[in-house]
């Protein structure tokens, strides 16, 4: 029988929902809340009876997590005071699961509990419960809705599986069958050739049946050359198609590797982005979503290159001669630089290396960010977990750090979430709700886009679609820059 599927699991505390005679406690938030999801349509397990250790754990909780694709942790000061609501967080995030954290009260996390949620963002429920009611609907069902984008895409992605697995196995077969056939003919040919030397004997032997066994070896001439041409066509079939199959492949390969540039001793790498249709801004649904970040629109780009990293103090020296950045260090991201120091950069930097280098436009920037045509829809660059990609608030310690410190996205692009805010070319506008091509923004402005938050940002300000802004003119310690090549 199939373990039977739910939307959420419920992480609570008994004591908050019964009393010491296991009566329900009237009124009781937990109560509540399950009532909302209902409300709602949204399914959830609820650990009616309590279950505490040994094989009933495993048997009913452990196996309910994995069945649920949400996992709600209600934050209360019983349920941080317990070891079991650690343990069933523990299993939620070996699962993989996404974990919503509900504070009820601001009881703090014990130490279990906060290794594995530190870093997640989190239901406030203790000033309003009717609007964190209403906040944890919206976020289970924008989770929800995320999770189905991911099953449909990873269904999607078994099916062209399963057809490049038959389009193999058709292949095999074509070549066993064509196999056979080489061998036959192989053998044919093996077999005529020792009939033609037969026929010669039997000329030199036999004069008087010269003009019979002429013809008979001309004969068996024409058969092997027949043969062998056959035997040459199965051998190499679609030869002329083969060849210019594997042209075009050496020529998108060429066009899709990495280019590395030098300025002197120091070398810098871009990375090809092939272009395409994306989505830019945010979900409605998302509830982190500022007004600047909609309306979402569908815009297409062309190919193009982005540096894989920001542009550190040394490529600047190198280029420049000289450091604006306070805390100097070779391999931090160079920062104190204005929009309009980005472009003399620049402009010095295609001098030297003969190219025609840019800012991204905030299109370029945001599709590199999301992993172009390999996005795997992350709310930040490279992952769904601020920690793991980026240097934000939680795990800098308060200053910038070297590139390339943290996991790079799909395309292998780093620190695009977190660490220093980029400048983009574009002027700072509003979005405009119709399909764009290669889009450069408003035609004028006062300020310039900024992109990606810095280390001192909270998680939300460190997602791909969150949009900042500059004076062109001024300069930040927390301000840096990354170029592209068209």
């Amino acid at each position: 029988m199939n373990q039977k599927k739910f939307d959420v699991f419920i992480s609570y505390s008994r004591k908050d929902y019964v009393d010491e005679h296991n009566n329900i406690i009237p009124g009781n938030e937990v109560s509540i809340i399950k009532e909302a999801l209902t409300e709602a349509g949204i399914t959830y397990w609820f650990d009616e009876e309590g279950v505490y250790s040994g094989d009933k754990f495993t048997e009913k909780i452990v196996t309910n997590i994995e069945a649920s694709r949400i996992f709600l942790f209600l934050s209360t000061q019983n349920a941080c005071e317990s070891t079991w609501t650690s343990k069933e967080i523990a299993c939620a995030d070996e699962f993989g699961k996404y974990i919503i954290p509900v504070r009820i009260d601001n009881t703090p996390y014990n130490k279990k509990v906060m290794f594995r949620i530190a870093d997640l963002s989190y239901v406030d429920y203790s000033k309003n419960p009717e609007k964190g009611r209403q906040e944890i609907i919206t976020s289970v069902k924008a989770f929800l809705n995320e999770i189905k984008t991911s099953e449909e895409q990873s269904k999607a992605e078994e099916k062209r599986r399963r057809e490049e697995l038959e389009r193999q196995r058709i292949q095999q077969e074509e070549n066993k069958r064509r196999q056979e056939l080489i061998v036959k003919i192989e053998t044919e040919i093996a077999a005529l050739e020792s009939q033609k030397v037969e026929r010669k004997k039997v000329i030199l032997q036999k004069e008087q049946e010269l003009k019979l066994a002429q013809i008979d070896f001309e004969d068996c001439e024409s058969r092997i050359k027949k043969l062998q041409t056959k035997f040459e066509e199965l051998r190499n079939p679609d030869k002329e198609r083969k060849q210019e199959d594997e042209r075009k492949h050496r020529d998108e390969e060429e066009r899709a590797k990495e280019m590395t540039f030098n300025v002197g001793d120091v070398q810098f790498k871009m990375i090809h982005v092939e272009g395409g249709h994306f989505q830019m801004g945010a979900f409605d649904s998302d509830s982190e979503a500022l007004s600047n970040e909609k309306p979402q629109h569908w815009v297409t780009l062309n190919d193009y290159y982005i540096c894989d990293s920001l542009v550190t103090q040394e490529l600047w020296q190198a280029v420049m001669g000289n450091n604006y950045s306070h805390l100097e260090e070779k391999n931090l991201p160079v920062r104190d630089v204005s929009w309009d120091n980005c472009q003399e950069f620049i402009m010095k930097l295609n001098s030297i290396l003969g190219m025609h280098f840019s800012l991204p436009t905030e299109a370029q920037w945001e599709y590199a960010a999301r992993g172009g045509n390999k996005s795997q829809g992350f709310l930040y660059s490279g992952g769904n977990r601020n920690g793991g990609v980026a240097w934000y608030i939680n795990n800098s310690g308060n200053k910038p750090h070297p590139v390339k410190g943290k996991h790079p996205n799909e395309l292998g692009l780093y620190d695009m979430s977190g660490n220093i805010w980029e400048w983009c070319e574009d002027w700072y506008g509003n979005y405009i709700e119709h399909n764009q091509n290669n889009p450069k923004g408003p035609s004028h402005g006062s300020y310039r886009v900024l992109r990606g938050g810095c280390w001192y940002s909270e998680s939300k300000y460190c997602r791909v679609t969150y949009r900042d802004k500059g004076n062109p003119t001024d300069c930040d310690i927390s301000i840096g820059f990354r170029f592209t090549l068209t």
